[in-house]
């Protein structure tokens, strides 16, 4: 479906093309934040959309002053090579932890496994048993998107298929990332990375430690519980669930739904994280540019004051000369002597004397710091 919006927006599905003029005409009407909003884009994104398309943007402070005090906006700068003059931005679909639970069927029998689970399914295959907690580990892998038990594995894999599936349904990309012996399974929501993954519970109990124990014999057996987690991973915070486990109410498999809104709620937290740290880095890049041009201009400013210094020593040493040829033909006995001497401060302070006698390098003294 396409839409005219006053010829700024056309919609293409989930993506929408900026014209650069009306982009333009709009960053001058209203705040960064009210454009970003309505274009379903972030305030950074939207930032560097315009500083690529050479687009000038009010001043901090702009809207906050009263109308007639804000000034005309500053003329948009004439097409160049390499500028854009129009661009295709993917609308972002805001996800909302409040948003209805889609319901998730988790089939009884293993059917139809996704190309990821395949790839679990076959690393599986050739796992030993961990000797604490009984719990399946690949052999080459620290970290494993599934871990479990022998006895729960068709479950975890069951309740991951219905998982990617119904996070693929709604426009995301499960993936495999593999990291050296790290194997972990992603999600990718409008290009923010979600790692998650599925394990059971232990239980513990005390081991009895006779009077030929170990010093470092372990204090405690574990083993696996049938109780299952689907998990995020990472820290989170802000308040945000990460974790929806067989419950005494509710197993896992009735709880997908409620997972799958939940991972998008953190995509979110996590989005919005990343954009607060990139905002500062411009800040800092910003920041940093600023004072590189000022360091720059004052550097400028000491060479000119330089420049000047020496002519003006120059222009002095001139009109001394000259004093002293006019003396010269007045002078006799200590006179004489006095008008050498005149004539011997006078090189000292001409800087191109001491150029010419090598007693000091012109070069060095035009760049002087």
């Amino acid at each position: 479906m396409t839409s005219d919006k006053g010829g700024l927006i056309i919609s293409e599905s989930e993506f929408t093309v900026v014209n650069r003029d009306q982009l333009y005409a709009l960053v001058w009407a209203k705040p960064m934040s009210h454009i970003a909003r309505d274009l379903g884009v972030s305030d950074v994104g939207l930032a560097k959309l315009c500083r690529r398309m050479n687009i000038p943007r009010p001043p901090q402070g702009f809207w906050a002053r009263p109308a007639e005090r804000r000034g005309k906006a500053s003329p948009l700068p004439e097409i160049s090579v390499g500028i854009p003059t129009e661009h295709r931005l993917q609308v972002r679909r805001r996800c909302d932890a409040k948003a209805a639970i889609p319901t998730v069927n988790v089939p009884r029998r293993l059917a139809r496994p996704t190309l990821v689970t395949k790839k679990i399914m076959e690393a599986l295959k050739g796992a030993s048993v961990d000797y604490m907690s009984a719990l399946q580990s690949p052999g080459g892998f620290r970290e494993f998107p599934v871990k479990v038990s022998a006895a729960s594995e068709r479950r975890a894999i069951r309740i991951l298929v219905a998982t990617i599936k119904a996070l693929e349904s709604r426009g995301h990309h499960v993936a495999l990332d593999r990291d050296d012996a790290k194997l972990r399974l992603a999600v990718t929501i409008e290009g923010q990375r979600v790692f998650f993954r599925i394990r059971e519970y232990l239980k513990r109990s005390s081991r009895e430690q006779g009077s030929s124990a170990s010093l470092y014999a372990p204090s405690y057996d574990y083993a696996p519980s049938g109780r299952l987690i689907l998990e995020t991973e990472g820290y989170i915070g802000e308040g945000r669930q990460t974790c929806w486990s067989d419950t005494k109410r509710l197993r896992v498999e009735e709880r997908v739904g409620q997972f799958v809104v939940g991972i998008e709620a953190v995509a979110e937290v996590l989005r919005k994280r990343a954009e607060k740290w990139e905002g500062r880095r411009l800040e800092e890049e910003q920041r940093l540019a600023h004072e590189e041009r000022r360091r720059i201009a004052e550097a400028e400013a000491q060479q000119v004051e330089r420049l000047r210094q020496l002519a003006m020593a120059w222009k002095e040493a001139q009109v001394m000369r000259e004093f002293l040829d006019a003396v010269e033909g007045l002078a006799s006995g200590d006179s004489a002597s006095a008008v050498a001497r005149g004539r011997e401060i006078v090189a000292a302070l001409d800087p191109l004397d001491r150029y010419l006698n090598g007693s000091a390098d012109l070069a060095a003294e035009l760049i002087q710091d």
